[in-house]
């Protein structure tokens, strides 16, 4: 990996862990998350009209992937609000980002997607997952009594399971365009001209459930009269983060490095939540950090990588 690209995947990690951090402080809804997605539209509506896909593209295998896109985006909304009402950031966004990778190996495996995991794979999902009972807990004592700390888990584990199934269908849906596209326009803007395609389709339905729900139509309305800007930088560094990751891409010879570097946003991530929300530090928290970047350097890392 080139310097140039370690910047670009450190930035990007910055980035995103900075429009989590942003979310947990301003409270994530429905209104918040529409406000945020929106940004990303905006920017990339350009390049659907200047690089509109052939007509090709367009059938129902595009029409499922974009399902699957907006489920995944709805779940991950529903998700992450949640988790972060009531869990710390430093707990909350660490296995937010590192259970999909485990997510998507097994079903990777269960429904033909790719190869088997290797055995070092293998230990590395279950140290990811001994990773996430770790972290939320104030003491490993606390595991087996009293009021339970996992109480978040079921919302992380549902944001996760969103990020796995939109990954998937945003896969799906580059490889229609890939070869909807002649050869000579196969380029590496490729995945930002299909991250126009679905914003397009996401953010004129999230707009909707936002008018036909008073509670998220009232939050809008109050978005709007605050001049509440949080919404909009968080979507400006969360589509800067992506665009950043696809420039990285272009400076090595192996993406998988830059799917393994991207992890150092866990470590960003939950500095950001014990420096700048002054969140608890406890030694289960520390362990499960260790366990999780292990883990995910032994998935990422695997001769058997899916």
């Amino acid at each position: 990996m080139t310097g140039t690209a370690f910047f670009l995947v450190l930035s990007s990690a910055a980035l995103h862990a900075s429009w989590n951090l942003i979310a947990k402080k301003r409270r994530m809804t429905v209104a918040f998350f529409t406000a945020l997605a929106t940004v990303g539209w905006a920017w990339s509506s350009c390049l659907l009209v200047l690089r509109p896909p052939p007509s090709e593209f367009f059938g129902p295998p595009l029409a499922l992937a974009l399902f699957g896109v907006l489920v995944g985006q709805f779940l991950f909304a529903f998700g992450l609000g949640a988790s972060y009402r009531r869990l710390d950031m430093s707990s909350a966004y660490p296995m937010i980002n590192a259970l999909p990778l485990p997510i998507l190996a097994i079903a990777s495996a269960v429904f033909g997607f790719g190869r088997s995991p290797s055995v070092a794979a293998a230990l590395g999902m279950a140290a990811v997952f001994a990773g996430c009972l770790f972290i939320p807990l104030p003491s490993f004592s606390s595991l087996f009594g009293g009021k339970s700390p996992l109480r978040g888990l079921p919302f992380v584990l549902a944001t996760a399971c969103g990020t796995a199934l939109y990954t998937i269908a945003d896969s799906e849906g580059l490889r229609l365009l890939r070869e909807a596209l002649p050869a000579g326009d196969r380029n590496a803007i490729l995945p930002l001209r299909w991250y126009s395609v679905r914003m397009a389709a996401l953010v004129p339905v999230l707009w909707t459930v936002v008018l036909c729900m008073p509670s998220a139509r009232a939050d809008a309305a109050d978005l709007w009269r605050r001049r509440d800007l949080s919404p909009f930088a968080a979507g400006l560094c969360s589509s800067l983060a992506y665009v950043l990751v696809i420039a990285a891409m272009g400076f090595v010879d192996n993406v998988a490095y830059v799917q393994a570097f991207r992890q150092l946003g866990l470590v960003i991530g939950f500095l950001e939540g014990v420096i700048v929300l002054r969140e608890r530090v406890s030694v289960p928290k520390i362990a499960g950090l260790f366990l999780i970047l292990a883990g995910l350097a032994a998935v990422a890392f695997s001769p058997a990588k899916l």
